[in-house]
Formats: structure tokens, C-alpha cells, sequence
């Protein structure tokens, strides 16, 4: 686990509002079908897709808002009605490696939270998930920096 500053990078991305419980119904193919429309569109995609979180409170059932960015060399004039470009802004952060299957990740997420709790460091409202490994068939394999947003 280390602190970083995470330059900007520019994206584009889709907007879900849900919950932990409706997470995976609410997002459900749309990675796939966003990397296929950037295929057809000419686009390059330069790195692995970032999944950026934002809360008014820091609850498990509490609803969120989720940006779906997939990480592209040039910006788009065109407009579709599925996605829209963006720059992510510079980030600095709490980064930690997960190793596994998505559904353990809450054990990062935890490992964050005291960290940042021992050493008095101020965490905000966003954090980032870049899945650099996705691995399906066996999730083991799977590695996703999970980046949470410091404001101190």
C-alpha cells in the first residue's frame, strides 16, 4: 500500500446510480459493449478499464454514483448516446494491489480504511478501481488496484 498522485487520463465513460446489491444487474455487459463501440469508432484504447465510485456516505446499502471509463489515446467529437468523454482529473491517493476474486476485495477496502485511520490520513468521497488483470474463467488470477481518494 502506498500514497500516489494519479495524472489525468482521459476516458470514456457511462454513469450507473445503484448499490452494492444491484451493482453487477445495474452495470451488467456494458464494459463490453462500450470497448466494442470505441473499436468500431476508430478509437485506441490505451489501458486497462477504471471504475470510479462516488458517495455521500460510506455504507454498504447506501446508493452511489458509478462512472464506467475505459481509458482512450484521443478525444471524440461524437456524441453517443451510451457514452461520453471525459478527463479524469489528477487523483492523489491510498493505492493497494488486490489479488483475487472481485468478491474479496472488501478485505482491501478494509485494509485502506485502517490504514488510513492508524495514520491519521483524511479519506474523501471517490476511490478508483483499474482492473489490470480480468480474468473470468478463473478469478484467482484477477488483479485490481483499488485507489482511494485522500484529501488531506
Amino acid at each position: 500500500m502506498e500514497q500516489k498522485s494519479i495524472l489525468p487520463v482521459l476516458v470514456i465513460k457511462k454513469d450507473f446510480y445503484t448499490n452494492l446489491a444491484q451493482l453487477q444487474s445495474t452495470v451488467a455487459d456494458w464494459p463490453q459493449k462500450m470497448v466494442s463501440e470505441i473499436a468500431l469508432s476508430g478509437l485506441e484504447v490505451s489501458g486497462p478499464q477504471i471504475w470510479v465510485y462516488q458517495w455521500d456516505e460510506l455504507k454498504p446499502e447506501a446508493n452511489f454514483k458509478l462512472e464506467v471509463c475505459i481509458p482512450v489515446k484521443t478525444p471524440t467529437k461524437s456524441h453517443h448516446e451510451h457514452r461520453q468523454t471525459k478527463k479524469l482529473n489528477a487523483f492523489k491517493c491510498i493505492e493497494a494491489v488486490h489479488y483475487g476474486p472481485w468478491s474479496n476485495l472488501v478485505t482491501t477496502y478494509q485494509t485502506i480504511l485502517t490504514h488510513a485511520q492508524t495514520h491519521g490520513i483524511s479519506l474523501g468521497k471517490t476511490c478508483r478501481e483499474v482492473y489490470t488483470v480480468c480474468d473470468f474463467i478463473n478469478q484467482d488470477n484477477n488483479i485490481t488496484m483499488v485507489q482511494f481518494e485522500i484529501i488531506n
